[in-house]
């Protein structure tokens, strides 16, 4: 992504997107490339009681912080990897287990409950993003 102006993305042989690097960090067309570029954080749709027919909700460790007060969603801490500038926290919501970046290189405690704030989102049909949804 560094030194590419152009890039191609492809599944199984067949083209998924092709754009700037930035455009297809931004906006991808599909999971799989949201997913190829860099891990997704996956949770059902109705984690954020939106019933329009989406099959999921996706967004990037760096589009959610950790909230005192109430957030989109909350969970539970499993665990704190420290990364210097960062800690990338593990949290459970429900069945899945996501990933934050919080610059604010906090420590918490496994089993601590958390609200957390997504900024923006991409909500998936059938493989596909059908909407980008800013909070």
């Amino acid at each position: 992504m560094a030194i590419a102006d152009n890039l191609v993305i492809l599944n199984e042989g067949a083209v998924e997107q092709v754009g700037s690097p930035k455009d297809i960090y931004e906006n991808p067309k599909t999971m799989f490339v949201a997913n190829f570029i860099e891990m997704l954080n996956l949770i059902p749709a109705s984690t954020f009681k939106i019933d329009d027919g989406y099959d999921a909700v996706g967004f990037r460790p760096e589009n959610a912080e950790i909230v005192e007060d109430d957030g989109n969603i909350s969970g539970t801490v499993n665990y704190v990897e420290y990364q210097g500038e960062e800690t990338i926290v593990y949290i459970a919501v429900g069945d899945n287990t996501i990933r934050i970046r919080d610059r604010q290189v906090r420590f918490f405690e496994p089993g601590k409950k958390i609200n957390i704030k997504i900024k923006k989102a991409f909500a998936f049909k059938d493989g596909k993003v059908v909407k980008t949804i800013l909070f």
